[in-house]
């Protein structure tokens, strides 16, 4: 990971003007590895030196004054030719007259993958950012942190408890729809059941205004082992907990 360099430029387009209708539209160039080359050409001969086009959309639909909507959608083309794709559909109910207003959303995103690994012809490439999409734990399962070949639907609870209190919960199975060459083990469909609970505290908003500015933040994720690993690992637990005071000014 140290040696990754990466260099990007991208055109966003948003629109709120329909209330009933959101949308989002974008394009992302990206040059992985050779972005400081002559030019920013490829490097011959370096398999990290890669160029991306990413053009995807995003609809926000609100159906009711409770249940709304998330689509979206991206095509990816590149060098050796990439053709990838990435996906997200969500439905979210709000209870909006229940004690701590919970939020219900049942959703599914999608990576597309390729039999030889995250840099075959079909592997979707990370694309605004190296950091974990989804939590830490996963994050391990990805050689460079390089997303692709999941299929993941899932529940989301978010709640609030309290004054300056945001409380989220997420849970589904983790799927790998592509079997590739050189996979852990068995090479099986599951990449195992992932959760994670999020809690937000406005220190200034929940315990006093003098701490205006401090929020506190735990997080903590829990990933029980599919049939995609080896037979040693599989059904093991990984925990990742953390807890964060952050001071914005």
């Amino acid at each position: 990971m140290g040696a990754q360099r990466e260099f990007g430029l991208a055109a966003y387009w948003q629109d709120r003007s329909n209330e009933a209708l959101g949308w989002d539209a974008y394009y992302v160039w990206k040059a992985e590895h050779g972005a400081y080359s002559d030019f920013l050409a490829r490097e011959d001969g370096d398999p990290r030196s890669f160029h991306t086009h990413t053009f995807g959309f995003r609809l926000l639909p609100r159906f009711t004054d409770r249940l709304s909507g998330e689509l979206e959608a991206a095509l990816q083309l590149g060098d050796d030719n990439l053709l990838a794709g990435m996906g997200y559909a969500g439905l979210t109910y709000a209870f909006s007259d229940a004690p701590w207003k919970p939020e219900v959303t049942a959703a599914v995103y999608t990576l597309t993958g390729d039999s030889d690994g995250t840099r075959g012809g079909h592997a979707w490439h990370s694309v605004f950012n190296r950091e974990s999409t989804f939590g830490d734990v996963p994050a391990s399962m990805y050689p460079g942190l390089d997303h692709n070949n999941l299929v993941y639907p899932h529940l989301r609870i978010a709640a609030t408890p309290g004054a300056g209190h945001s409380l989220a919960l997420q849970c589904g199975p983790m799927f790998a729809p592509v079997r590739e060459r050189d996979a852990y083990g068995h090479s099986g469909a599951l990449r195992g059941i992932y959760a994670q609970l999020l809690w937000i505290v406005n220190l200034g908003e929940a315990v006093d205004d003098r701490l205006e500015g401090f929020d506190f933040v735990f997080l903590g994720e829990a990933l029980r082992k599919g049939n995609y690993f080896t037979e040693a690992c599989e059904n093991n637990l990984g925990v990742y907990l953390c807890w964060e005071l952050m001071y914005t000014f």
